[in-house]
């Protein structure tokens, strides 16, 4: 991770505090993971070659590319409100608002030199995104939201996803390795489908979810004949305990850089862009 001497003595000034009120054994990894992060500890290697290059790696924690929803209570609640969360998109999309054209954060890596272009056939409509939060897309959705307040681990990213026929997201990766992204199908078109990591691609199914660890590079593509929509929410990694979890918490806030809170303007500034537009398929 590049960190400034700013952001390496605020982590430093973060576990100064943790320490505090945490014994030596709760904080082992956050320790070094700081450490790795500050560069007074080598990087770790992952053991798998689709995880390299990722910028702030947490030690000890699962690492493959795909997880069983089975084992994510929210996994469990998405399914169960499956129908009502699409009849909550079908809302949006039939009212012809909130969507807009997806914008990656600069805090993902890239691994195509053609990627830094974002596909005009993916949309998204946010109802969390890191710091900034969509009121009116929120109302519009209320079980969708009412399942993701409820769960304590949800993480930084909660939006509908689309990707249109021929769309193409080109292979990247998350920067850290403590979030894993939930995929729940709702629209989902034959020949439609992702890869993580170096494994076989899986595609989605309307009212499943798949789990799958971000830092692997991934990819997704749709070459069906109509608009491909997912409902996505990134959790914490299930081995990370709540004070982990809440020191990570607060690194992201203290982070955030000049070009996050630039981007998170930038998205709420473009939330209507495609108000009144029919443009999916």
């Amino acid at each position: 991770m590049y960190l400034d001497e700013v952001e390496k003595q605020k982590l430093a000034a973060l576990l100064s505090e943790a320490r505090k009120m945490h014994s030596p054994s709760e904080l082992e990894r956050v320790e070094e993971a700081f450490a790795i992060a500050i560069g007074s500890k080598p990087p770790v290697t992952p053991e798998y070659p689709s995880q390299v290059g990722v910028a702030f790696f947490f030690p000890g924690l699962t690492a493959k590319p795909w997880h069983d929803p089975k084992n994510f209570s929210i996994c469990f609640k998405l399914e169960q409100s499956w129908e009502a969360i699409r009849d909550e998109l079908r809302y949006a999309l039939d009212s012809r608002r909130g969507f807009q054209q997806f914008k990656r954060r600069a805090i993902v890596e890239q691994n195509d030199p053609n990627s830094s272009e974002e596909s005009k056939e993916r949309k998204a409509f946010y109802l969390k995104e890191h710091g900034a939060e969509f009121p009116e897309n929120r109302v519009m959705c209320p079980e969708t939201v009412r399942i993701i307040e409820g769960e304590p681990r949800v993480a930084n990213y909660a939006y509908f996803g689309a990707l249109d026929p021929g769309g193409y997201i080109a292979p990247h990766r998350a920067q850290y390795n403590w979030v894993f992204t939930v995929h729940l199908g709702l629209v989902v078109p034959t020949d439609c489908a992702m890869r993580v990591g170096t494994g076989e691609p899986r595609s989605w199914e309307e009212g499943k979810c798949v789990v799958f660890d971000a830092s692997f590079e991934h990819e997704a593509w749709n070459r069906g004949d109509f608009t491909r929509f997912i409902f996505l929410v990134t959790t914490y990694h299930p081995d990370l305990t709540d004070i982990e979890i809440s020191l990570l918490k607060q690194v992201n806030l203290d982070l955030a850089s000049q070009s996050d809170v630039a981007h998170e303007m930038a998205l709420r500034q473009a939330q209507n862009e495609l108000d009144g537009q029919k443009w999916w398929t």
